[in-house]
Formats: structure tokens, C-alpha cells, sequence
């Protein structure tokens, strides 16, 4: 299994609207995103922000053959560690 680390889209956006002083706007999207891949599968893994309670929580998402996210595919777990055994016992 090979994992990808790279900047979140969304961590992005959110970094630049702070230097364009748009100080309100809340963080949503953690830092990182992980792109799990095994064989031709993909498996996303990022840090998210409930909007309603501000609580924290992982999730997951499978990568369709086009490249978009396969919605029905989406978990959310309170810990990474839980999140990665998901995703391994996917790819098995």
C-alpha cells in the first residue's frame, strides 16, 4: 500500500483567505489530506470540522475510476487510528 501526504484543497483556501484578511472564516478541513492506493483503488483520508458541534472528526471516501469521490463510500471516525484499520481492512 502506498499513502500520499499532501496540503488539503480546502486547508488551502482557507490559509489564503486569512492573508486576505478574511479573519471569520472558519477552519474546516485539516491540514493533510492521505491518499491511500493499492492496486488501481484509491482511498481518501482527511481531518474535518462538524460545522454544528466544532468537533473534529476523520473521514474516508473511495476514489471512483473517473477520479471523483464515490459518495456512498464516506465513514467518519472520532480517531485516525481507527480510520487507517477501515481503510486496510478495505484494501484486504
Amino acid at each position: 500500500m502506498k499513502i500520499e501526504k499532501r496540503i488539503h484543497n480546502g486547508y488551502k483556501e482557507f490559509v489564503e483567505a486569512q492573508a486576505e484578511g478574511y479573519t471569520k472564516m472558519p477552519e474546516l478541513f485539516g491540514k493533510w489530506q492521505y491518499i491511500f492506493t493499492e492496486d488501481k483503488k484509491k482511498i481518501s483520508l482527511v481531518r474535518l470540522k462538524d460545522c454544528f458541534n466544532k468537533n473534529w472528526y476523520w473521514e474516508i471516501a473511495v476514489f471512483k475510476s473517473d477520479g471523483s469521490i464515490d459518495g456512498e463510500s464516506i465513514e467518519r471516525f472520532r480517531s485516525k487510528k481507527n480510520a487507517e484499520i477501515r481503510i486496510r481492512e478495505l484494501f484486504a
